[in-house]
């Protein structure tokens, strides 16, 4: 099914901004709508009257909901299918909650310092939308320039399977951008290299009717080294597909850090 909603957290910095800008854009190009999630701080105290302490989270909503407002309007970013959420909730719960009216959705995640990338991976938000839901989400280092969509480098094994239902709405979504496909792979001392060349090849024949898809053997060796190293000197975006449990400890240990924050790589995980 096609992506029918971009969801994008914002923290009405200045990062967040580009982060936005960069939303809507893709947006616009598919004509879907842009719902833009902001957490704002309830002064709310922790033990009291419930009707009280609901009554202030109202008014902190309808206070943040104005400068979220403000924010967006300022950042050039306005139309009829700009939609906007509040929530002084755990944020990671309010994206769970959104994403069960619509598992079409593409999330938008930014990536603005290592302090708030540890906060948030070993906190569990973005583990969690990764183990919990059911939508694509772009995590993006804090860059000045929008991420090149030009080229999607898809990171495989024979092991877990692709989605291949999920890559086709991407590269459907960003049909005027993206030209190139690529798939990637770091063999095992084990593999044998004509069976993953036969492996690729139909992968990129399931796909070859969107764009020009091809394949690239990596040298073997650690995968996020050889991946790294690679993606540092190509153009494009990383997608990975989400795979067994110890996916989300890799993710958090090593994706996190080292791919996205350490090396600026934008990456999209598939689910």
């Amino acid at each position: 099914m096609a992506t029918k909603r971009i969801m994008v957290l914002v923290d009405l910095s200045e990062t967040s901004a580009r982060l936005l800008t960069f939303a809507k854009a893709l947006a616009d190009k598919a004509s879907i709508e842009l719902l833009v999630v902001h957490q704002a701080f309830s002064l709310a105290p922790a033990m009291g009257d419930a009707e009280i302490k609901s009554g202030i989270d109202l008014q902190s909503r309808r206070d943040a909901l104005k400068k979220l407002s403000a924010y967006v309007s300022d950042a050039g970013v306005n139309g009829p299918q700009v939609r906007f959420h509040v929530t002084t909730s755990n944020l990671d719960g309010a994206v769970l909650s959104l994403q069960a009216m619509s598992q079409d959705d593409v999330i938008i995640v930014g990536i603005r310092s290592r302090s708030w990338l540890e906060r948030m991976f070993t906190q569990g938000t973005v583990v969690k939308l990764v183990n919990a839901i059911h939508s694509v989400i772009v995590a993006l280092p804090d860059l000045p320039a929008r991420p090149d969509l030009s080229v999607f480098h898809v990171a495989i094994t024979p092991k877990y399977p692709i989605n291949h239902t999920q890559v086709r709405n991407l590269v459907l979504l960003n049909a005027a951008t993206t030209k190139q496909l690529r798939f990637l792979s770091v063999p095992s001392p084990d593999d044998d290299l004509a069976q993953l060349k036969e492996f690729l090849q139909s992968q990129c024949d399931m796909l070859g009717d969107l764009v020009n898809v091809n394949y690239e053997i990596l040298p073997p060796g650690n995968v996020l080294s050889a991946i790294r190293s690679y993606m540092q000197n190509s153009k494009g975006v990383l997608v990975v597909q989400r795979g067994p449990r110890n996916f989300l400890d890799i993710f958090r240990k090593y994706f996190a850090t080292d791919l996205i924050h350490d090396a600026q790589i934008p990456t999209i995980i598939l689910p």
